[in-house]
């Protein structure tokens, strides 16, 4: 009787472990896949590698959002303020998840129509794709650690000469090192 439980035990332990495993993998590929965690749906997993039009409308709204919320994050407070570049990335990440609604229900009409719905919705998607291209250009300008293109010689020099400084400085460490070294061994030997 003992035999069995040392086998019995070890592999519900191992299957339960794989279990797990399975589950939060599951979990976080189901959460990659959404276009806004905010504003979950039920979009098909699949749709993450699948060739059809509706999984890649359902990709292409994800990549705009996941490239909005890059050049705009969120206030990392609940409480905090939020700025009105913010407030419109939030507003277009409702339209996102609400276009990929529209993806998804489209996907799911009879065949007749799909297509025409999808062409329909695809619209929507363009129209967001648009609108995050152009909230991430207003949050650029607005970035106080962004240089002008105009800027980049001037910064570029100053860092160089900064550069050329230390590494002169370096040199003049390193001959001072060998003159030490040299000197001791002199007086030493």
């Amino acid at each position: 009787m003992g035999s069995v439980a040392q086998v019995i035990v070890p592999t519900l332990l191992v299957v339960t472990l794989l279990g797990a495993i399975v589950v939060t993998a599951r979990n976080r590929l189901r959460v990659a896949a959404q276009v806004s965690a905010r504003h979950p749906n039920d979009a098909p997993l699949w749709w993450v590698v699948a060739p059809t039009p509706a999984a890649i409308l359902h990709r292409r709204l994800r990549t705009a959002v996941t490239t909005m919320h890059a050049a705009v994050p969120q206030p990392r407070r609940r409480r905090a303020e939020v700025t009105r570049v913010q407030s419109m990335a939030a507003d277009i990440e409702q339209l996102a998840a609400s276009a990929d609604r529209e993806v998804i229900l489209a996907s799911r009409s009879p065949r007749g129509g799909r297509l025409r719905r999808l062409s329909e919705v695809s619209r929507l998607v363009v129209t967001v794709e648009d609108s995050v291209g152009r909230v991430v250009a207003v949050a650029a300008e607005l970035d106080p650690s962004r240089h002008a293109p105009k800027d980049w010689d001037e910064k570029l020099r100053e860092l160089d000469i900064r550069l050329r400084a230390h590494e002169a400085a370096l040199a003049d460490l390193a001959r001072f090192d060998v003159t030490v070294e040299t000197t001791a061994r002199d007086s030493t030997g």
